[in-house]
């Protein structure tokens, strides 16, 4: 179709094709852009979007005549089959006829359906337009679970640079980094960062309670004094509910009981040795500083000198005397931490 000579504007056609012409690549670019078949119902508002504004604009095409502002060239087939063309100058004729009856007869201004394809091809464009041209909220919901999260942890136990360790065997499971420093009131702790959707708070208390002492109020090993007592440093509520519950729960099972009763071995059931109280503070955090460079790592750095010193502390004596099963006559063995008293639960972080 061409326009006349004579015609100042474009036909609604030409108009909404030029609409849909822009806004489709627009359109393209959203849907891409959002992913649409990972977010929630955003498919179902570009839908109702397009509804609505075919029926408004079709609303109005229908029950309005094209007036001298539209070049309304059209083209299709009459109801008869003759074709239809209009030249800008006979608008007015069509807009007359077209006021003074609800129905139009043969010959007037629009083939049937050609309104209702233009309203349909505007409203698409419109709807289109709309919906390019808001932001992506499923973007933004997926960037902020992509986004990288970030916890912090604090604990204290003995000389930092062996708690350090204890978090370095769990790194693999979300842990970012890990710090040797102090709290403000001097005693020695380590910070951990962690990622919350891998590695949990409960996963960390399971690695803290098997490389300390909790029932030493006064220290850990040869590490003598407040600075070097146990604490777990809490920043809200839930993790010192968690961290009460895991006290408990390592309390309860028995593991850090005595090993030996009258210079005998405590053999037989799990629930054989004695609980014994403990003495692990769990305080509300203060402030951490970190100490320099060259005081990080230490377990990484020098392995050797970090074996030895654990050896000669007395942790390496610790854990075997409380963890490593024990041979008993008859070839039986006993596991001081299982899953029945809830020590393997603990280390493991399976509870909430």
């Amino acid at each position: 179709l061409k326009p006349d000579a004579s015609c100042s504007s474009f036909s609604r056609p030409q108009f909404a094709s030029m609409a849909l012409a822009i806004q489709a690549p627009c359109c393209v670019a959203w849907l891409t852009r959002t992913r649409l078949r990972k977010t929630k119902g955003h498919g179902r508002y570009l839908i109702i979007a397009c509804i609505l504004c075919y029926l408004l604009v079709h609303r109005l095409s229908v029950a309005r005549p094209l007036s001298d502002g539209f070049c309304s060239i059209t083209s299709g087939r009459h109801h008869r089959g003759s074709p239809v063309s209009l030249r800008c100058s006979d608008v007015s004729k069509a807009s007359a006829v077209s006021t003074s009856s609800a129905v139009q007869p043969p010959g007037s201004v629009e083939a049937p359906g050609t309104a209702r394809r233009d309203a349909m091809a505007f409203a698409l464009s419109l709807g289109l337009l709309v919906c390019s041209s808001r932001p992506a909220p499923a973007e933004a919901d997926d960037e902020q679970k992509m986004a990288p999260s970030r916890a912090m942890a604090i604990f204290s136990g003995g000389d930092a640079r062996f708690l350090q360790a204890a978090f370095e065997d769990i790194r693999y499971k979300g842990i970012t980094t890990i710090e040797v420093g102090r709290m403000s009131d001097g005693t020695r702790a380590v910070r951990v960062t962690y990622d919350p959707k891998r590695c949990t708070y409960q996963m960390l208390l399971g690695a803290y309670w098997r490389s300390i002492d909790p029932t030493d109020a006064q220290g850990q090993f040869n590490d003598r004094g407040a600075e070097f007592r146990p604490v777990v440093w809490v920043s809200i509520d839930t993790e010192r509910d968690l961290a009460e519950k895991s006290l408990k729960m390592m309390e309860s099972s028995g593991v850090y009981g005595p090993t030996e009763v009258k210079g005998m071995l405590t053999v037989g059931k799990e629930t054989l040795r004695p609980p014994v109280p403990f003495f692990t503070e769990i305080s509300s955090a203060l402030d951490f500083q970190p100490t320099p460079a060259d005081g990080q790592d230490f377990c990484k750095a020098d392995r050797k000198a970090y074996s030895s010193l654990r050896d000669t502390t007395g942790r390496a004596k610790f854990s075997s005397d409380h963890y490593d099963p024990v041979s008993l006559l008859g070839g039986y063995v006993y596991f001081p931490c299982t899953g029945k008293n809830l020590c393997l639960t603990t280390f493991n972080g399976d509870f909430k």
